[in-house]
């Protein structure tokens, strides 16, 4: 996989901050977001226990409003809330239910702009241009996507040289910090005030047309769809073969439990 002008950023070197991400905080070169996450069993959404207000509270005091409302394993934006009251908050939670028993609710960035870059590889990955998405609506919500047609991509995103860089570098990091392999897009928020880089999401199944964000962030890269299919199909082989040369199985040296 030659993909000679992005050589620099195909293993991040050590001046760039380590990002030590997971799906509930970030450090460093990222702006901290907020993240907390309710557990649809542990309350119920009439009767309102003690816990859930509780935990309602909690999200008003520490992440404030306005915030996300998200199913945890959704896609599309299906499910989606952009909240700023405690009655949004509610119905938000309500709405996200239905397809999710774990929801995250998250403050919101605000003044930001939506970002992705496609990353691929296993153990060496390497990363496209960061695209930018212009929303048609408040944000990049399933109408926006798929519905009116009003959206935009911009490719590459209007950064400077420096600053692509560094979310390029930022991507494979925390694609390294999941131990993707593949590919995945990552996705940020870019605030337009300061410039500060939040991970919004890794999305380990992204679109995955010749019209989707992922083949197109390629495409801009130098590399045209028939050869990312190719060299996606080289990555699962290489990965088959790795996990094929692992052992399945442990033979006990004694039979401690008796024949």
């Amino acid at each position: 996989m030659a993909l000679a002008r992005f050589a620099p950023v195909m293993h991040p070197t050590e001046g760039v901050a380590d990002a030590n991400l997971h799906l509930h905080g970030r450090r460093s070169a990222l702006e901290p977001r907020g993240t907390l996450e309710i557990q649809r069993g542990r309350f119920s959404l009439t009767g309102v226990p003690a816990e859930f207000r509780e935990t309602v509270r909690r999200i008003e005091r520490e992440l404030g409003y306005p915030a996300f409302v998200k199913p945890a394993n959704s896609g599309s934006s299906v499910g989606i809330s952009k909240v700023r009251t405690r009655r949004e908050l509610l119905a938000g939670i309500r709405l996200a239910s239905r397809y999710d028993r774990r929801i995250l609710v998250e403050s919101s960035v605000e003044g930001a702009r939506e970002i992705e870059v496609s990353v691929l590889g296993n153990e060496r990955p390497v990363a496209s241009l960061p695209g930018e998405i212009v929303s048609s609506n408040e944000f990049y919500d399933y109408d926006a996507k798929y519905v009116d047609g009003r959206s935009e991509a911009v490719i590459p995103a209007k950064f400077s040289e420096a600053k692509s860089r560094q979310i390029m570098e930022l991507a494979i990091r925390s694609y390294q910090a999941i131990d993707a392999g593949g590919m995945a897009r990552v996705d940020f928020l870019v605030s337009k005030r300061t410039g500060k880089i939040v991970l919004n999401e890794i999305n380990t199944i992204p679109g995955f047309t010749s019209i989707s964000m992922y083949p197109k962030l390629w495409e801009a890269s130098g590399l045209p769809y028939e050869k990312l299919l190719d060299c996606l199909i080289g990555l699962a082989r290489e990965r088959h073969r790795a996990a094929s040369a692992l052992k399945r199985f442990y033979t006990p040296k004694r039979n401690w439990y008796g024949a």
